[in-house]
């Protein structure tokens, strides 16, 4: 009866393994789209990019728009 478990247990963990990486395999098939459904654009520089230094004679403490 013991082998009898122990050759149980044995054959349901390889079909776990077996069923699992087969699962692992197919699912990662379904998240590789075959189509590129986009497609990248030019970077512009827009005003909030862009900065000015403004001399002061004093450090500033704060700034108001």
């Amino acid at each position: 009866m013991n082998s009898f478990k122990k050759d149980l247990i044995d054959k349901l963990s390889v079909l776990f393994i077996l069923v699992f990486t087969g699962a692992s395999l197919s699912g990662q098939k379904l998240y590789d789209p075959p189509v590129k459904y986009w497609e990248p654009i030019r970077d512009d520089v827009y005003l909030q990019d862009k900065s000015v230094r403004i001399k002061t004679d004093e450090p500033v403490q704060a700034v108001a728009k």
